[in-house]
């Protein structure tokens, strides 16, 4: 594992909290009630100053906010933030992946002046009028197209990331358009990993009925896990090597209740529930493994220790290797293993606000 001298990069969750319902969100049940294992939080001015020092933000080359549950945007000192990560070092690359539907022309304008030169704002738009609420539930397409071009008017850089599903597949090419005349920076289409077990999503409501089902585009390459898989899991881990992409990034990331872990996918195990379904077993063994590594890591909140000194302590600059050799964890092996028939599961998601 590298040392903090050689850290790069940092994803952030400042709040875990959204007033979207995606429904393959794992936030929330399908679009429904939301998630009963996530604890509601957000960070201070006071806490990033203290967790990003000015010896943190001379080191690394940039941080994005991009947490798993939560849209950085809800979180009101976001600005403040910006502001001191760019006087203590105006260098320094700052990335914001938001639905976009929040706020009003003043704070946008006003993001827009308080980045550094080299930033980024992604927009997660699936579709058009018509058509992106059906995944992004809770959110207005003609809020967010308005927040953009007050964005980018003021000085902003805008990327529009696509997820692409059977509903909204036909509108690709005329949203492209649509992002050039605004004046996006980049239009990326992506592909949802979210479809595990079956080709179809259900989107619930909050008496936990179903509405309607969200599918695939023709053109996503599926891989469902099946029971074969399922059945020779223990054998798979084994047999899987892991070449672990946080140490190639140099990257760590700190979540909502600014606990550290390499990874996001680590992070996220104590919040995903263990279904009554085919992956029943794998996940209860995710959940025993995520509680006895960070019994053996021991403090990993940056509230109570800098980011420098774990990241620089023993326990975190060789139990992981241990994690990625003889005692594998699955996670790891979800997302950075070698064998992409156990690879392309959900614990690949990248966060797809």
């Amino acid at each position: 594992m590298f040392k903090f001298d050689q850290l790069e990069l940092i994803q952030l969750e400042i709040t875990n909290r959204c007033q979207a319902s995606c429904p393959m969100c794992s936030r929330n049940c399908e679009g429904g009630i939301e998630n009963p294992l996530l604890t509601p939080n957000d960070w201070t001015i006071d806490d990033f100053k203290q967790i990003l020092n000015s010896e943190v933000l001379h080191q690394i080359n940039g941080f994005y906010f991009c947490g798993t549950y939560g849209d950085p945007l809800i979180n009101n000192d976001l600005i403040e933030m910006c502001k001191y990560a760019k006087e203590i070092n105006p260098q320094i690359s700052i990335d914001i992946n938001t639905n976009g539907s929040l706020r009003n022309d003043n704070w946008w304008k006003e993001l827009a002046t308080s980045l550094p030169k080299n930033h980024k704002v992604i927009f997660g738009i699936d579709g058009l009028e018509d058509t992106h609420h059906i995944h992004r539930i809770g959110t207005s397409f003609k809020k967010i197209i308005s927040n953009a071009k007050t964005f980018i008017n003021a000085g902003g850089n805008a990327e529009w990331h696509y997820l692409i599903f059977k509903h909204n597949q036909h509108q690709v090419d005329e949203a492209n358009c649509l992002s050039k005349q605004i004046g996006f920076s980049k239009f990326q289409k992506k592909q949802s990993t979210r479809f595990i077990l079956e080709p179809k999503a259900p989107v619930r409501d909050k008496n936990n009925k179903i509405k309607y089902f969200i599918e695939p585009a023709d053109s996503t390459e599926l891989k469902f896990i099946d029971s074969k898989i399922l059945n020779n899991w223990k054998d798979i881990v084994k047999s899987t090597s892991i070449d672990c992409k946080a140490v190639h990034t140099k990257e760590i990331y700190i979540d909502a209740h600014m606990e550290l872990y390499p990874c996001q996918w680590h992070a996220n195990v104590p919040y995903d529930p263990i279904p009554n379904d085919l992956t029943h077993e794998v996940r209860t063994e995710m959940h025993k493994q995520h509680y006895e590594m960070k019994s053996r890591f021991g403090v990993t909140c940056t509230k109570d220790r800098s980011i420098k000194d774990i990241v620089n302590s023993v326990e975190y600059q060789t139990l992981w290797n241990e994690y990625w050799t003889t005692n594998k964890s699955i996670v790891c092996v979800r997302s950075c293993g070698k064998k992409v028939d156990f690879a392309q599961t959900d614990a690949q998601q990248i966060n797809e606000n």
